[in-house]
């Protein structure tokens, strides 16, 4: 498959066939790595950063720890707008 190395505004850039997108899986907004190996471009996905559930970051909490003493005040603050 080829492609043309072509000018984009200020910059050169090529543009990738929607069919090697889709066997590639990749999807418009995803960060890509290019690196260069032997002479090569490769182009791969960057690594996604991982979601968090909440449920398993609680998980990791030591409920039994005590309180920071800069934090026992303010829990124990009066309400003041309407977040109560």
């Amino acid at each position: 498959m080829e492609t043309v190395l072509r000018k984009i505004d200020n910059s050169q850039g090529i543009i990738l066939p929607d069919e090697l997108i889709k066997e590639l899986e990749f999807q418009l907004g995803d960060k890509l790595d290019m690196t260069v190996v032997e002479s090569k471009l490769v182009i791969a996905l960057a690594e996604k950063r991982k979601k968090y559930i909440l449920a398993d970051l609680l998980a990791k909490c030591d409920t039994s720890a005590p309180m920071p003493q800069e934090l026992t005040a303010w829990d124990s603050s009066p309400t003041v707008g309407n977040e109560a």
